[in-house]
C-alpha cells in the first residue's frame, strides 16, 4: 500500500504541471471568442 501511495503522490505533481497548460489554452480560446 505504501508503494501505491508513493506512486500516486508522484503522479499527482505531474497532473498540476499539465493543468497550467490547459488553463492557458482555455484562456486563449475565451479571448478569441471575446474578440
Amino acid at each position: 500500500m505504501d508503494s501505491s501511495g508513493t506512486t500516486a503522490l508522484q503522479e499527482r505533481p505531474a497532473v498540476p504541471a499539465v493543468q497550467p497548460t490547459t488553463l492557458t489554452g482555455g484562456i486563449a480560446d475565451e479571448r478569441n471568442e471575446a474578440s
